[in-house]
């Protein structure tokens, strides 16, 4: 089979579909797929490292964010990860960064994030509730416990007053012309 220009024109219009869409269909995702499967199966029959680069294309696009969350909605499994005939050669090296399994372990845990991000929330609200309680409680206790020292620092700065400034001949009504300065 021959790869024509054609053909790579309409992955590259696939692509932009899928890049700028803001749902996903999954006949979208599978045709995508399918194409960069088809330029695998070609250039792997002719030995050229490039499709190495095609294995991470679809790598990439079923790690997609929104293409996981779709699939954690619909609770739809992963695909397998596609096998690697990655050598040691540095060609091979040079066009795969990480591992497939490193990627669909990945991708795993995304999912897997994705699916806990609700009992996160809840248990996220339930945290700033308590520290919201007890910070009003602390206020509480606070404000209190100035009220209480002013009320004690008044009743000292009145004795104070009453014996430092009083002359003898003075009344207690007098007391209240001090006080009230």
């Amino acid at each position: 089979m021959k790869l024509t220009k054609d053909f790579f024109m309409n992955i590259i219009q696939q692509e932009n579909l899928f890049l700028s869409a803001k749902e996903y269909s999954f006949k979208q995702i599978d045709k995508l797929v399918n194409m960069y499967s088809m330029c695998v199966e070609h250039y792997d029959q002719q030995q050229d490292p490039i499709k190495f680069y095609f294995i991470d294309k679809i790598q990439q696009t079923l790690a997609h964010d929104k293409i996981l969350r779709e699939f954690a909605k619909q609770k739809i499994d992963l695909p397998m990860p596609l096998p690697s005939p990655v050598s040691n050669t540095s060609t091979n090296n040079y066009f795969s960064k990480t591992s497939p399994s490193v990627r669909s372990k990945q991708a795993m845990h995304k999912i897997q994030m994705i699916q806990q991000e609700p009992r996160q929330n809840q248990q996220l609200a339930q945290l700033v509730e308590k520290y919201s309680d007890h910070a009003t409680q602390q206020d509480e206790i606070i404000h209190n416990q100035l009220e209480g020292q002013e009320i004690k620092f008044t009743e000292r700065l009145k004795r104070r007053a009453l014996s430092s400034m009083r002359p003898l001949s003075q009344t207690p009504s007098d007391i209240s012309f001090y006080l009230n300065q």
